[in-house]
Order: C-alpha cells, then structure tokens, then sequence
C-alpha cells in the first residue's frame, strides 16, 4: 500500500482480448475517481479443449483433423509451450470421451497422434457431448485464472442426442463466458442440404458464444482461431494510487472510457492491521551519487511506522535491503529515532 494492483483482461464486441496498452481506461475507487496505468503484461496461459467429432463418412479427414491440430500444438501457433494447456475429447454416440488429460508440452500432443484415431461406427451425439465438456472445463482447467476455450471439429450434425437441446449450449457457454470455435468437417455421408444445416449449426454456436466459425480447408480461419485463443494469454497489470488509505473493504471499478459497458468490479480487502512505513527524505536527496565505490557513505533516514487501526505497536526489527537483497539488521535499541 497505497498502490492496487489489478491483473485484467477483457473482450470486444467481437469476442477479441482487448488491448489495454491502446484503450483509455475509467477506474472508481471506493467511489473516487482515480487515475489508473498500465504498467506491463504478463502471461498467465490459456486452457483448450478440441472435441472431435469423427463418425463414418469423415474418415478421409482423419489427417486433416490431426495436423490442425498438431498445428495448434506448436511453436509460433495458438499454444505457448509449459504456459498453455490443451486436452482432447472425442464425440461418442452417449457422450464425449477424454483423449488426452490436460497438459502443456507439444511432445505430448505430437505423441498422443503416433497412432491414428479410430472412427466412430454409429452416429454421434455431439449435442450432448458439447454439453458434457462445458460441464468439465472449470474442474478441468489447470489454472482458475486460464481463459478456457472449446474448439469443436464435426459435420455439425446429431441425430442421436437425447439428454440436451442447443439452446442448452447457448445457456452454459453465456453462464461460462467462455467461447465455442467450430471447424466445420466434410463428411461424405452427407447430401448438400447435409453440409449446409451442418454448416449453420456450428456458426450458430460460434455466433451465440463469441468464438471463431471456420471450414478445416480454410487456413486462414484456422489461423485466426489460435491467434484468438492465444489473445488472452497475457493479463496487464493496472496500478493505481490511493492517498489515503483505510482497513477494510471497499469496491473498485474499471471500465473503457471509449466504451462504458466494457466493465467489471470487485472488492478489495484491506487488514486493520496492514502497517505503512513512511520514510522522510531531504528535499533534491532522493538520488544518490557514489564517487568512490571504495569508501563507505553514510545514509540516515527518518521514517514513521503506522498501522490502519491507529493503534500503537512496537518496532522489533529493522532490516536494510540494497537493490532487494537483505545487507543486514538494524538493532532497533540502538537507532536514536
């Protein structure tokens, strides 16, 4: 204290990250208006879920499906190694299975496609299975703070559902904020009316929860879609200065000046307890020059220690840091004031 620090991120009106550097930001403290900066970023990693839908008729996709994949789990791509993680289900004809547990090398995706997929025979439930992942995500994401998202890989259709109805996907991905890519996969079993209402269905989804719809043959939507994932991987870090500050809780808001409705709060807890040491410096003596490295120069300080509360305590230890290493202890029966 006195300086907050918020780690934020945020999307646009098109489901992108916001870039933080570029925005002028309004930030509310305990009602106060006050002037908050940007400072830096810093990445706290991303956590995707590709669900695979492969019945018969996909077949001949099957490598397709696999090199975006294995395209997204590589350098330069979507996924920053030991930062982001990746799991991989697969459409079944109940529900979706888990592939691959959630983890962050590419080695480990590499491996996992050494041996090709297994087609499923029967027709698939890919309704019920986008709802079983959405249920998982939360307690399958290795990091709360991790933006999650679900990349879905089908036809688009779903014959076979019974459990779940899409306007159940729309309702979990709005109560998750959390978004649904879709690639759209050519099935041969399907007539042209097929692929069209397959089609639709996945843009729907896409539209409805921010994410990104594309076809697997289109490089450029595949493209897109890692560069909107990896867009919040980074968190910036908003300071901002109280000048007086007190015990106890109080709200903090921050929004887009250009932009209102782009907002969020929380509440920040302050400890009675928390104490503030103030240290006195000479007017023009907050530099100091050493003219000889050699030779000791002395340095005295005044400071002040207090406590929110107001209440008294005693100083029991007072340690010296130079440049954030510890030099050694000041005996505090010895220090004059």
């Amino acid at each position: 204290p006195p300086t907050i620090v918020l780690h934020v991120y945020g999307r646009d009106a098109e489901g992108k990250a916001i870039d933080f550097t570029t925005e002028e930001l309004r930030l509310t403290s305990n009602g106060t208006a006050v002037v908050p900066s940007i400072t830096d970023s810093f990445p706290v990693g991303t956590f995707t879920v590709f669900l695979i839908d492969i019945p018969t008729g996909v077949e001949e996709q099957l490598p397709a499906i696999q090199d975006a994949i294995k395209q997204f789990a590589s350098p330069g791509s979507g996924m920053q190694e030991q930062i982001d993680y990746i799991a991989i289900f697969q459409v079944g004809e109940s529900g979706a299975t888990q592939l691959l547990p959630p983890d962050n090398f590419y080695n480990s995706v590499q491996n996992f496609f050494v041996d090709d997929l297994a087609p499923e025979t029967e027709a698939t439930a890919l309704i019920d299975s986008i709802v079983s992942v959405l249920d998982q995500v939360e307690e399958l994401n290795p990091n709360p703070e991790m933006v999650s998202s679900v990349v879905v890989m089908s036809d688009g259709t779903d014959v076979v559902s019974t459990l779940n109805e899409p306007s159940d996907i729309i309702t979990r991905t709005a109560s998750l904020n959390m978004p649904i890519h879709t690639i759209w996969v050519d099935s041969t079993d399907l007539t042209f009316d097929g692929q069209q209402q397959g089609q639709a269905f996945l843009q729907e989804i896409s539209d409805s929860s921010y994410g990104v719809a594309t076809t697997l043959d289109n490089s450029e939507g595949l493209a897109e879609i890692w560069q909107h994932i990896a867009g919040f991987r980074e968190r910036a870090r908003v300071r901002y200065i109280i000048d007086d500050l007190t015990g106890g809780s109080f709200d903090v808001e921050l929004s887009l000046a250009s932009d209102p409705a782009i907002s969020d709060s929380m509440f920040v807890e302050m400890p009675e307890n928390q104490p503030q040491v103030d240290l006195m410096l000479p007017p023009g003596s907050d530099t100091i020059t050493l003219p000889n490295l050699e030779e000791p120069l002395p340095v005295r300080l005044g400071a002040t220690v207090t406590w929110l509360d107001g209440l008294d305590r005693g100083v029991s230890s007072v340690r010296v840091l130079v440049n954030g290493q510890d030099v050694g202890e000041v005996l505090v029966e010895e220090m004059d004031d």
